[in-house]
């Protein structure tokens, strides 16, 4: 009587479930923003563009060719060919470039390793320092119940712990003090998000180059409540609930390996 209870309350919850409201796109892209950053870039722009490449951007020169940034030396660049050719030198110089192609850097390294950094004099030491300034989050096409002030906060809050986590270990200070009168030197992030899924992230240092990638979210999906699910089944039926938990977590891997 208990067990049949028990599969008739879950059972219910079940039905209840698959009537409630789907997800809040606008949210989703708000709380992925952090780890969309982790995309390859996609842009490089803004004056003096040039002087932001680095190692791993692949570039196209006014005569046409294009590599892939192997070594860079002040405002000297080499270049390694998709010939296999040595690098194309002695050197060029960066005016040489035209146009930004793709990158294997990420918008998470290029803001954390000096493109976002600020110096300041404190105590008699230069303290390294990253300052966030806005963070806009928009979607043209999601409907959502989410305020603007609201989604800018969860995204700024989402970039925050990101660029935290990248930083744990290195003696650099996140300044998240400047909402809506950013300092000088702060970053500025603009998120637009098409369906909730696929998003384009754009971030503008104080210098004015702005750096963008782009990622593809994952929407929540009903599978998700399949492990937990085969745990309370299984428990209620065999009373087991050790070896409940861990069939739980078996149908989780089994999840995340095939179906992810």
């Amino acid at each position: 009587m208990i067990r049949t209870l028990s599969l008739t309350i879950v059972a219910l919850l079940l039905v209840a479930g698959y009537f409630l409201p789907s997800a809040d796109g606008l949210r989703m892209a708000a709380f992925q923003s952090g780890s969309q950053m982790d995309s390859p870039l996609v842009t490089i722009g803004g004056p003096g563009w040039q002087g932001a490449l680095d190692k791993g951007d692949r570039v196209r020169l006014a005569s046409g060719v294009e590599g892939v940034i192997g070594q860079r030396k002040a405002d000297s660049i080499w270049l390694e060919r998709d010939d296999g050719a040595d690098f194309e030198g002695p050197g060029l110089n960066q005016d040489q470039l035209v146009s930004f192609l793709s990158s294997s850097r990420t918008l998470t390294e290029v803001l954390t390793g000096g493109a976002g950094l600020v110096w300041l004099e404190l105590d008699g030491k230069k303290q390294a320092l990253i300052q966030i300034g806005a963070v806009q989050l928009s979607s043209p096409t999601v409907e959502t119940g989410l305020s603007e002030a609201e989604g800018n906060l969860d995204a700024r809050r989402s970039v925050i712990r990101k660029m935290r986590s990248a930083l744990s270990g290195d003696d650099v200070h996140i300044s998240d003090d400047a909402l809506d009168t950013p300092p000088d030197g702060a970053i500025e992030l603009s998120i637009a998000s098409e369906d909730g899924v696929q998003t384009r992230i754009t971030a503008r240092t104080a210098q004015g180059i702005t750096y963008a990638c782009e990622a593809q979210g994952q929407a929540p999906s009903l599978l998700s409540l399949l492990p937990p699910l085969i745990a309370i089944i299984l428990a209620i039926l065999f009373r087991r609930p050790v070896i409940s938990l861990f069939a739980g977590v078996l149908g989780g891997s089994w999840l995340v390996q095939y179906l992810s």
